[in-house]
């Protein structure tokens, strides 16, 4: 079987390094995706342990279609009542890269009648349309050449691991915080220092790495669960091995921020974690005390001014530079920061790397000070 693991673009690199690591079969970079090769066994695993994706995809069909007419014929063959039952809610979403189409929902709702027309010939029912929480997501994608159908096997995406209770004012998303780290060379046996940590994310998702503990621990729902293939047996082995192979890390792992309400946040997610106790939480400001910290990684996601709110925005990022230059010396340091404000950092990067930040187009940049 075909998957496609879906990511934030920029980390496809990142991804397929993670998917080779983690012994997935012929990963392959797409856009804003990858793609593996794998048995049911290695969906749950990829599911319970993949950090860099957004959702995973399992392909069961493809095929080049004309016209809308045979894009309903085509949608109606598939025999949808062997993958999930009728009393499952359903969701389509439709993916267009092609001019040929222009009108993403009303071949969604084409879709969604075919599936339906299929249903009622083979079970004189039809399934619920839920579009917000559905029990089975359709995904199809749509090209010149071909469409290729797909089954959400992740629901819920990956990103939401499961700690996050209270967020602050502009929470960084999971996966790209864990991109930041990997595309840092930040590895667990160097200490990690995030001096602007908000709710902790980047930490957070360091202990995880640190420790060796599934993306997927504080879950238990993913959309897999819900076809007629789910075998909880497997699904019970898989995360049994790889919670096996959590272990305790060595090095220190610190969040700071000068905010003490999303510390406290930060605190009660960390504590939902094993292993944790090498993460440090601390009230700090960062302009005015100075972290005892070297040798190691400092990572973090500098404010945009967008849902933060800061008076001077070029003196803020004018005084970080200063800051980072004489008192940080002796680490490597990666800013992720808004392009329209990058250039007001006192520093010259030695590297950069174009993210998004949801809709902000943002650099990555990395630093050295002697």
């Amino acid at each position: 079987m075909k998957f496609i693991v879906k990511t934030f673009e920029g980390l496809e690199a990142v991804l397929c390094s993670e998917l080779e690591q983690k012994g997935f079969k012929n990963p392959k970079p797409l856009r804003r995706a990858a793609s593996f090769i794998g048995n049911l066994e290695d969906l749950y695993r990829a599911n319970y342990t993949i950090s860099l994706g957004l959702r995973i995809l399992q392909q069961i069909s493809y095929n080049k279609v004309n016209n809308e007419k045979e894009f309903y014929e085509y949608i109606y063959q598939i025999p949808w009542h062997r993958y999930f039952s009728v009393d499952k809610s359903i969701r389509v979403d439709v993916v267009l890269l092609t001019e040929r189409y222009k009108n993403s929902l009303f071949l969604a709702q084409k879709a969604k009648d075919a599936i339906a027309d299929r249903f009622r010939k083979e079970t004189n029912e039809r399934p619920v349309v839920d579009t917000r929480k559905p029990n089975i997501v359709i995904n199809i994608h749509i090209t010149d050449l071909e469409v290729t159908l797909s089954l959400d096997s992740s629901g819920e995406t990956l990103n939401r691991r499961g700690y996050r209770e209270f967020q602050g004012l502009a929470p960084i998303n999971e996966v790209l915080a864990r991109g930041m780290l990997s595309l840092s060379g930040w590895k667990p046996d160097a200490p990690l220092l995030d001096p602007m940590c908000g709710s902790g994310t980047i930490a957070i998702e360091a202990t995880y790495e640190a420790n060796s503990i599934p993306s997927g621990y504080l879950r238990n729902q993913y959309a897999f669960m819900h076809w007629l293939d789910f075998d909880r047996e497997l699904w019970k082995k898989v995360r049994e091995q790889e919670n096996d192979k959590m272990k305790e890390a060595k090095q220190k792992i610190i969040g700071a921020d000068i905010d003490s309400r999303v510390l406290i946040a930060a605190k009660k997610s960390i504590q939902q974690l094993p292993y944790s106790k090498s993460t440090l939480f601390i009230e700090n400001n960062f302009f005015e005390n100075v972290i005892p910290f070297e040798k190691g990684f400092i990572v973090s996601n500098l404010p945009y001014d967008e849902r933060i709110e800061i008076e001077n925005i070029q003196d803020f990022y004018n005084k970080t530079g200063t800051q980072f230059k004489f008192n940080y010396k002796a680490n490597n340091i990666w800013l992720l920061m808004s392009k329209e404000f990058g250039k007001f950092i006192s520093l010259k990067p030695k590297k950069k790397i174009n993210l998004l930040n949801g809709k902000i187009e943002c650099t990555f940049n990395e630093y050295e000070v002697f």
